[in-house]
């Protein structure tokens, strides 16, 4: 960044040469809120197994299978949903506020629902190795 003006005096700095030391600063933001969704098309090829006498379909990464919401939604959709333990109505109002994302409530309800099927496997996995696991009985005061 340049500085063109001096900022008390309001002296035109612009002809002048920079000094050889510089202050560096590191800045997090979040991203810009946005107007509406990034909408992706995918072209999903399909071919003919000769073996198995049926059409088979390319997957694509970018969503669960037949979704049409994208992974990035649906995992923000489940951390605000499970971890901050937000509403669907809120959720719907905060993905249309920040990201222009048009979603109904019953559609979220579905979705986090269809997410909690696929996941069935690794819920199980998990229990069966708390059931499994040693138990440490401490105190973390």
């Amino acid at each position: 960044m340049t500085v063109d003006r001096c900022d008390l005096c309001g002296k035109d700095l612009t002809d002048q040469k920079p000094l050889e030391s510089a202050n560096i600063r590191i800045i997090e933001d979040i991203p810009d809120t946005v107007e509406k969704p990034e909408v992706i098309e995918v072209v999903q090829e399909k071919k003919y197994c000769d073996d198995c006498k049926e059409v088979i379909t390319a997957k694509s990464e970018l969503a669960l299978p037949k979704s049409d919401i994208g992974l990035n939604a649906t995992i923000l959709i489940c951390y605000l949903w499970v971890a901050v333990c937000m509403p669907f109505t809120k959720i719907r109002d905060y993905l249309k506020a920040f990201f222009g994302l048009k979603i109904s409530t019953s559609g979220l309800s579905r979705h986090v629902i269809r997410v909690a099927r696929i996941m069935k496997d690794v819920y199980n996995e998990i229990l069966h190795d708390i059931k499994n696991g040693a138990t440490l009985h401490a105190d973390e005061t």
